[in-house]
């Protein structure tokens, strides 16, 4: 599930020009060549800057390699794939060694096969908090959520949505599915890196336990994890659980609250009875331990429940 996409830059030699130029023509581009060969998941482009070559690579690891399930070990393919590609175009697999990851993008598919329970579950997401950190919430389109900063995106979108709108049928591994990213930016590659010994590097970032972080730090805290039920099943959960009468009373007057707006409301001082940050974590807490989600579906969908998309498998390969 791990790696979807990754951005890469390395300067280039007048010398591996002239070899592109050469052996291609020069209005050749890289993509068309990569086209020709029948290179699939892979593009560029070659531009000058400040006198230097460079080249701007991105690569789509599920379409290289023809599969929506991506494991540590499959970095080497991926590595040996650009290294020909480059080759073939600059005479010079040795540029991959040299590369800078500007871009990752991380992802994990949940399959949902109803239309109408993607569009419930983007409907239940969008009630999250509006801000985590320096992430700000954006919603601009019905089937996309984002939350974004200068240096870090997370985002959740319906597949068969986007690929619509691209105007292509969705790939084996893309259909009904509903994909949760996280996308690290130059900026925090930069400094993850900075002072620790590591590369900036797609080895650094190929990496399972690097994965597991960012889904543990960003998207499990962005989005509660516990299953979604109706209303009444909720209170009704609350009122089974092992809880003491005050805590049981708590839970569901937050569950009103969040019913009532979203999961930002609790905390909002325009109303009397809004609760202050520490006691809102604890809340959270109480409804993880329940597996019990604090957003809820709207009655006019008549489900009762709808099992969580994000939990702790999400962290296992």
């Amino acid at each position: 599930m791990m790696i979807h996409t990754a951005h890469l830059f390395i300067e280039l030699t007048p010398e591996h020009v002239y070899h592109k130029d050469s052996n291609h023509g020069k209005w050749m581009s890289f993509n068309q060549i990569m086209k020709l060969n029948n290179f699939i998941g892979i593009s560029a482009r070659q531009y000058k800057s400040h006198g230097v070559y460079r080249c701007s690579i991105i690569i789509d690891v599920t379409k290289i390699l023809n599969s929506g399930f991506i494991v540590e070990a499959d970095y080497w393919r991926i590595k040996r794939f650009v290294k020909l590609s480059l080759k073939m175009v600059y005479g010079d697999e040795s540029l991959y060694d040299h590369h800078n990851l500007i871009r990752i993008d991380y992802r994990i598919d949940r399959k949902v096969p109803k239309a109408i329970d993607r569009e419930l579950y983007l409907l239940l997401y969008n009630k999250t908090k509006s801000n985590f950190k320096r992430l700000k919430k954006q919603n601009n389109y019905k089937t996309t959520i984002y939350h974004s900063c200068k240096s870090i995106q997370t985002t959740i979108y319906d597949k068969n949505e986007h690929c619509k709108y691209q105007n292509r049928e969705p790939m084996e591994w893309e259909r009904d599915m509903i994909r949760f990213e996280i996308r690290l930016k130059n900026p925090h590659i930069y400094n993850r890196v900075k002072g620790t010994g590591e590369i900036k590097c797609l080895y650094s970032f190929f990496k399972i336990d690097v994965f597991q972080e960012y889904v543990q730090k960003y998207l499990l805290q962005i989005f509660p994890s516990g299953d979604f039920y109706c209303y009444d099943l909720a209170e009704e959960l609350i009122s089974s659980s092992k809880y003491s009468l005050t805590v049981r009373r708590r839970l569901k007057h937050f569950l009103g609250k969040v019913s009532k707006g979203n999961l930002d409301t609790p905390l909002n001082k325009f109303y009397p009875d809004s609760i202050k940050k520490d006691a809102y974590n604890k809340r959270l807490q109480n409804f993880k331990e329940l597996n019990l989600n604090p957003i809820t579906i709207p009655q006019a969908y008549k489900i009762d429940k709808l099992p969580s998309l994000l939990d702790i498998t999400c962290l296992q390969m």
